[in-house]
């Protein structure tokens, strides 16, 4: 239950920063993003001539930090 939560708390973060940062991609929640990583990040922003960002969020218990 804990992976849906913060798979829904993920995908409404990228909503909010998809308002505050008009012209940069944002993916939340989105596997194969990452080369040479099975792994999928939490939030992958891009931006035209910027550098890719990824945040990685723990909603709970946030052991794994």
């Amino acid at each position: 239950m804990v992976g849906q939560v913060e798979a829904n708390a993920n995908n409404a973060l990228g909503a909010i920063l998809r308002g505050m940062l008009p012209r940069s991609v944002i993916r939340a929640e989105h596997a194969g993003l990452l080369s040479g990583s099975s792994g999928r990040p939490d939030l992958l922003i891009t931006d035209p001539g910027g550098a890719p960002v990824v945040i990685e969020a723990e909603y709970e218990p946030a052991r794994t930090v």
